[in-house]
């Protein structure tokens, strides 16, 4: 990565747009501080702020040490972070080995309407597929097709990885759902129009996505 592309990388994920938020929504000012070797800012006397983890390779790569490091910061660890609990990182799995541990009250919700969605569905039941990856999308589409009425994908992996998709869907036998696969513009930025049209219409007539 060039330093110019490192840069735009970094100033992106600096988390100085959540402190102005969280100061406005507290009327605090926050000031910088260093806490065990982390940068971050305080806003009063026991409320801390640290700046975007993932800057240090040790939280992708969920080192032991920096872990612990971590936990030393608290007494009590919430995880309030669905969309990022599949991972495992440092700040999400490494530092429940050393503090009590405990789901936020909007992840708890997540789980509990995801569950009631796996267990009793309305149907027609719609999946829809996005992303870049097809690695980490794949198993969750080939797992989908046995549940789900309906597989919409979309994004880069449905031009790049349709005929994977496709075969795939082939695999499975009994009872499996529609598998249907967007067409990209030329620039490959969006789905055409009519896919999502027909993304729309399958939508609407679907009771739970």
């Amino acid at each position: 990565m060039s330093f110019k592309n490192f840069q735009h990388f970094f100033l992106l994920y600096l988390l100085e747009p959540v402190l102005k938020w969280i100061s406005k929504k507290i009327n605090s000012k926050p000031f910088p501080i260093i806490l065990n070797d982390f940068n971050g800012w305080k806003f009063a006397e026991n409320v801390f702020i640290l700046e975007n983890l993932r800057f240090y390779k040790e939280e992708e790569g969920n080192d032991d040490k920096f872990s612990k490091k971590l936990s030393s910061l608290a007494q009590i660890y919430v995880n309030d972070a669905f969309a990022s609990s599949h991972r495992a990182h440092a700040s999400i799995v490494g530092i429940t080995k050393y503090i009590p541990s405990f789901a936020g009250l909007n992840l708890l919700k997540e789980v509990e309407n995801l569950s009631r969605v796996l267990e009793n569905p309305k149907r027609p039941l719609t999946v829809i597929i996005g992303g870049a990856k097809i690695e980490t999308k794949l198993p969750l589409v080939s797992k989908m097709h046995s549940f789900a009425d309906y597989v919409l994908v979309g994004g880069e992996i449905a031009e790049n990885d349709k005929i994977l998709l496709k075969i795939a869907h082939e695999k499975i036998t009994g009872q499996k759902s529609a598998l249907i696969v967007a067409d990209l513009t030329q620039n490959s930025k969006d789905i055409t129009e009519k896919s999502a049209e027909n993304f729309v219409q399958i939508s609407k007539n679907s009771n739970t996505i």
